[in-house]
């Protein structure tokens, strides 16, 4: 399968009221609507962007005239019966909104998809598909889009009016729970069995259920609303986004805050989590890369869409990220650093997430479309076919075992198709489906807006876990959002020129067994040499070509600790998979013929004591990545043609170090200009905070800058902490 990864989305949810008839809905214009109302309302709508002017109308003149004063960001003791009593400030306006749309449903606005002529045009142009049945039917009382979960025969779900619904394989009711506040999040079960979801009123829920009743344990409470679906790890941590811009970090077991991370704009997609990080997006176009755990909450990187990322990520690999954006774009980046692989704009805007099959990666767009995307030779993603239905597709597409993909749609039904393309059915309710089927071993399952969660029979059995890493919505039946991390090996291509005699040698830990092979081309490229399960080659090179490449793939990356390679004449880019062996203690690769910048992901490196560049030629930025290898003793980065510092690289440079240590930093001979300089002593004033350190040694000389660079921070480093610090005179 071509590995795709595009930028993949949570549910935009299209809130429809059910029995109670209040939609909510998505403004993707959501400063306009802030100028015309004055309070940040754009968190509790999600639906039709053409329905913003109308919906501020109905507020405004139809649905209660005691409203105008709270347009103007006011704080206000509110009740429907009286005048506003106002203030300023009110993040609270909201939830009362919504709590009088569920009081009085009459006033609410209405339904864009009731009885529309459009829906109507849809559903006409699908009626040669044909209808199945149901095996069973619950009645929820209000919409339900939240996507279900299925945990030891019990499917468990969420409606619009804030009830949870556990129910068995049969569709008979097991329990309910009424938080009392509207639910779009879709549950998502720990592994304890605890269950977690999110809410209009900011707070998250952790429920215990032993299969007969839910049990309220504890609560979470952020500062805006949650309508994006939780994500949980091995180690029971969920982590949850909020219409306050801020990715949270909770401890499962007591609801406790382990971090925050905030972001410039709302959050609305889930997060998928692996073995180190947790990757999400936000309303201000990026996607994040924050680093996972009880101790994490550290930035990792960001990529940059063109439009909100409002779509949930999902893994096409273990080294490929997708998802999508509201411009239409489908992104694959690299988990590792973010780095792009592919992208292409697909119809409308995405908001449903990516899932993948053995053959392609799926998604449904606001066109109306079911996408089944592909890879070329060349990274490029291709359209392999696309599959319309009759309105918008916010739901995300699930995979069955046998490549069968099935899809919701606001035109109410939904659809099974097969891995070519090719309608296998459609499954009528009664409005809008924005949920996403859940399938177990017997069972499918998804809920609609007309009130209902549906038990059917797929076409197969269980979910695509065989060929694919990610078959549906949080990716399990869980809805965990992680992948089981499994190192995988790291491939590190290298080239050298000039010798005739290459050797190389890897130290890995004490035990590692079939660690390393080689693969060495011959002079014409065509040939090739592989040394298997050795740390160490000796390679005599045929043929006088200037340039020869070879490669070397680590099996156990974990168990890697050194990478001594001084003085062998390599070249090329350093590779930046180096950041994979997170492992490594000593990389010396000074007095060979590198060149590009200094890869960030080097700062992954925890562990890393020694780090040698020295005499390459090297450009570019010292990347601020370093500053987080606080273990660092030894820094070579001399004669290089480095002429840029980010600011913080040296800033954690001996913070972990210990009394006796002696750590050596030479950046001379480069291109560093006088604000280089300034800013790197600067930092090591930061650093110079472990007072545990003497005789540090910092060689600035045959630089660029000045005589007078950073004297004042190079005195006061050598006479309050007895660091030498040499520079020009």
């Amino acid at each position: 399968m071509k590995k795709l990864y595009a930028v993949s989305a949570i549910l935009i949810f299209i809130l429809l009221a059910g029995s109670l008839a209040y939609p909510v809905y998505n403004i993707s214009r959501a400063d306009e609507l802030i100028e015309q109302s004055g309070e940040e309302l754009a968190g509790i709508y999600f639906g039709p962007v053409d329905a913003v002017e109308d919906v501020v109308d109905d507020l405004d003149k139809e649905a209660n005239e005691h409203w105008h004063g709270v347009w103007d960001n006011y704080e206000c003791e509110w009740d429907p019966d009286e005048e506003p009593d106002c203030e300023d400030g009110d993040p609270e306006f909201p939830q009362m909104v919504v709590d009088y749309w569920l009081d009085n449903p009459d006033a609410a606005p209405e339904d864009p998809y009731d009885e529309s002529s459009d829906q109507e045009e849809a559903t006409q142009a699908r009626e040669d598909v044909d209808s199945h049945d149901t095996v069973w039917e619950y009645e929820a009382d209000a919409a339900v889009t939240a996507s279900p979960v299925m945990i030891n025969g019990v499917t468990i779900t969420a409606s619009r009016d804030g009830v949870l619904h556990a129910v068995d394989e049969e569709g008979k009711k097991i329990d309910t729970l009424d938080i009392g506040t509207p639910v779009t999040s879709s549950p998502v079960v720990g592994p304890d069995d605890r269950v977690y979801v999110g809410s209009f009123n900011g707070k998250v829920y952790a429920l215990d259920t032993d299969g007969e009743e839910f049990t309220q344990d504890w609560t979470f409470e952020t500062d805006g609303m949650i309508t994006s679906s939780p994500a949980v790890d091995s180690d029971g941590i969920v982590y949850v986004g909020s219409t306050d811009g801020s990715l949270y970090a909770i401890d499962g077991e007591n609801g406790d805050e382990l971090w925050e991370y905030e972001t410039d704009g709302r959050i609305t997609s889930s997060p998928a989590i692996d073995g180190q990080n947790v990757y999400f997006g936000s309303w201000d176009n990026h996607l994040y890369a924050i680093s996972a755990g009880e101790d994490g909450g550290e930035y990792q990187w960001s990529f940059s869409a063109e439009g909100e990322i409002k779509s949930s990520p999902a893994f096409a690999d273990i080294d490929e990220l997708v998802f999508g954006c509201e411009e239409g774009y489908a992104y694959a980046v690299e988990p590792l650093n973010g780095e792009l692989i592919a992208d292409k704009q697909v119809g409308g805007a995405l908001t449903s997430s990516f899932v993948f099959g053995e053959g392609a990666a799926y998604v449904g767009s606001w066109d109306g479309n079911l996408y089944a995307l592909e890879k070329d030779d060349d990274d490029n993603i291709e359209v392999k076919w696309s599959f319309e239905t009759g309105e918008q597709i916010t739901a995300t597409p699930t995979v069955d075992s046998e490549e069968n993909v099935y899809v919701g749609s606001a035109d109410g039904n939904l659809y099974g198709v097969n891995s070519e393309g090719e309608a296998l059915g459609k499954i009528e309710t009664g409005r809008a489906i924005a949920s996403s089927l859940n399938i177990s071993d017997t069972l499918g399952a998804f809920g609609s807006g007309d009130g209902n969660l549906y038990g059917i029979e797929t076409a197969a059995p269980g979910l695509q876990e065989q060929n694919s890493l990610w078959p549906k919505f949080g990716r399990d039946t869980r809805n965990t959002g992680q992948i089981e991390y499994e190192v995988a090996p790291v491939e590190l291509n290298w080239q050298t020129i000039e010798e005739d005699t290459m050797s190389l040698s890897i130290d890995v830990d004490t035990g590692a067994e079939e660690t390393i092979n080689w693969i060495v081309y011959n002079a014409d490229g065509t040939d090739y040499t592989i040394y298997e399960n050795t740390n160490t080659i000796d390679h005599d090179f045929e043929g006088e070509a200037d340039t020869k490449d070879f490669t070397v793939q680590i099996n156990q990356p974990e168990a890697v600790i050194s990478l001594e390679w001084s003085d062998n004449s390599l070249t090329a880019d350093i590779p930046s998979e180096l950041g994979f062996l997170e492992n490594l203690q000593r990389i010396w690769l000074d007095g060979n013929e590198f060149y590009g910048e200094i890869p960030g992901t080097l700062g992954n490196l925890a562990e890393l004591e020694e780090l040698d560049l020295g005499l390459n030629e090297l450009s570019g930025e010292i990347p601020g990545e370093l500053g987080d290898l606080m273990n660092l003793q030894q820094l070579g980065l001399w004669g290089n043609d480095l002429s840029g510092y980010e600011d913080g690289a040296f800033a954690g440079f001996t913070t972990a170090l210990e009394e006796g240590d002696t750590p050596q930093i030479d950046v001379s001979s480069n291109q560093l200009e006088q604000e280089d300089i300034d800013n790197m002593l600067a930092d090591l004033r930061i650093a110079a905070d472990n007072e545990n350190i003497e005789n540090i040694g910092v060689d600035l000389t045959d630089n660029a800058a000045p005589s007078a660079a950073g004297e004042d921070d190079a005195d006061w480093l050598e006479a309050e902490r007895g660091w030498t610090v040499n520079h020009d005179e």
